[in-house]
């Protein structure tokens, strides 16, 4: 194979996913915004936050995982040696029954949603009646979301696994637009008063914008020379090859939302009612800066590692991996100055539109694991690409326990009365958040060092850990530059708070 300079690779590619993802990512953004204005953090905000989150958790243990690992390395091969048919082949079957297998689920999520309902915590002092129906609607409703997101995951993989970034990028910001128009229907329904229709609309409008991330897909993937048709075969070879891989994703995915569904146990035992929605709302700020500066680099790298791994260039594939790791290291750098800087303004606009009370202390703690969620990211993206799928199940677990274990501790740590004095956060939602966040910041901060660690010894021509002391000056300058970034901003708002109130 011809080697190619990471420059020459990856400008077009990560360029394109950098403005697409902005755009996305600043209609996203708005979309959070919309929501605490016309939704707010109370308790049709809850409800609707935590049946949201389940549709996604399946999706993501369910299918989510198994494509993550599975559809790059899959396809990269046939993609690269031009084998059109096996493309075609391949991208059917995946398409078919990741379909025939959420369509069956979303049908069960139907039935038992109030049961579901049931299972899942109630803050204290909510009604408990009012949330379990509420719950129970936004679940009936939300569980049609799911093929629709198994078709954006499947036709996705297939535009990257060729190298087209765009339309995957872009589709979120349809998405978005699509759900922002279902927040401002549900206050019009709410000011007309009436409530049923608005929770039916609030549901339904975000259903159809997963409509809008998937259906679109179906154009580039044509565009591309992909035939797609109903299929359930496919090869041995790939059968094997697919089961190996889509394994350790579902691992590393049952971690991830095993992970997700205990912060949201401690949200709805030790905070608020709007606890859970706040987080969200902090959570898409949090992502900002992962999605415009780490996402494009890895992204853009991954198809071509595991063409390299396919080609058996490992010369190569090491001198990438080191290239993007260092890349990835100062992207993560620049993201924690960027929102520990831009926590202040972030805080002060959600403020303007609804109670967001202890959004800025998670984000200051969390600004510190932008980093080693980067590393994560590009770390199991390299375990995938070369077929090490029990090493990324493991490192995934042990990344996982750390994140749960830290903010059980400092999230019942700091709910203690003696603590809360100490640390003068009084306010129940404040504290939780403030311990989701330090948790997120202690333990993917330790599992930076270990995906290095053991990517060091899956790639052995690799110095990869020459990258973190090549990488830890420019770390503290743009670390220092954040926190005067934060001080500065916070005292003009401080000053101008009755202007901006």
């Amino acid at each position: 194979m011809k080697r190619i300079s990471l420059e020459k690779f990856t400008l077009g590619s990560v360029g394109i996913l950098a403005i697409t993802t902005l755009l996305s990512r600043l209609v996203g953004f708005g979309r959070w915004l919309t929501q605490g204005a016309f939704v707010g953090s109370g308790e049709v905000a809850g409800a609707y936050a935590l049946a949201n989150q389940v549709p996604n958790i399946i999706v993501e243990i369910v299918i989510g995982g198994a494509l993550t690992g599975i559809m790059i390395p899959v396809l990269a091969g046939a993609v690269s040696a031009k084998q059109k048919q096996e493309v075609n082949a391949i991208a059917s079957a995946l398409l078919t029954w990741v379909t025939l297998i959420l369509s069956l689920l979303a049908v069960s999520v139907f039935f038992l949603a109030p049961h579901i309902a049931g299972w899942l915590p109630i803050p204290a002092g909510a009604n408990v009646e009012n949330q379990l129906n509420l719950i129970t609607v936004f679940l009936q409703i939300f569980a049609w979301q799911l093929p629709l997101y198994g078709v954006a995951l499947v036709l996705g993989g297939v535009l990257q696994a060729q190298e087209k970034f765009f339309w995957p990028a872009i589709t979120p910001l349809f998405s978005s637009l699509v759900t922002i128009a279902s927040f401002w229907a549900y206050q019009q329904l709410l000011v007309s008063a009436d409530a049923t229709a608005a929770v039916q609309g609030l549901a339904w409008g975000t259903t159809a914008g997963v409509m809008a991330l998937s259906i679109p897909l179906f154009i580039p993937v044509w565009l591309s020379g992909v035939r797609l048709r109903p299929s359930l075969g496919i090869s041995a070879e790939v059968r094997k090859q697919a089961l190996q891989l889509g394994g350790a994703g579902v691992v590393t995915l049952i971690a991830q939302q095993v992970s997700v569904f205990g912060g949201l146990l401690l949200m709805r035992k030790f905070g608020d009612p709007g606890t859970v929605a706040i987080f969200q709302y902090g959570q898409a700020i949090y992502m900002l800066p992962y999605a415009l500066l780490i996402f494009p680099v890895v992204t853009a790298f991954y198809p071509r590692m595991a063409a390299l791994y396919a080609a058996g260039d490992s010369l190569e594939l090491s001198a990438q991996a080191e290239q993007t790791l260092e890349k990835v290291l100062k992207a993560g750098a620049l993201g924690r100055a960027g929102l520990l800087a831009a926590t202040p303004v972030a805080v002060a606009v959600f403020s303007f539109l609804t109670p967001v009370v202890g959004m800025g202390l998670m984000l200051y703690a969390m600004a510190f694991s932008l980093t080693g969620y980067g590393v994560m990211y590009f770390g199991q993206r390299v375990f995938y690409a070369l077929g090490q799928v029990r090493m990324a199940a493991v490192v995934a677990i042990q990344t996982w326990a750390l994140v749960i274990l830290f903010q059980v501790i400092f999230v019942v740590g700091l709910s203690f009365p003696q603590v809360s004095h100490f640390t003068s956060v009084t306010e129940v939602g404040a504290q939780t958040l403030l311990g989701m966040g330090l948790g997120f910041a202690v333990g993917l901060g330790m599992s930076q060092f270990l995906y290095i660690r053991v990517l060091s010894k899956v790639l052995p021509q690799s110095q990869l850990r020459q990258a973190l002391s090549q990488t830890w000056k420019f770390s503290m300058l743009t670390l220092f530059a954040g926190i005067i970034s934060a001080y500065l901003l916070n005292q003009v708002l401080v000053l101008f708070e009755g202007v901006l109130r």
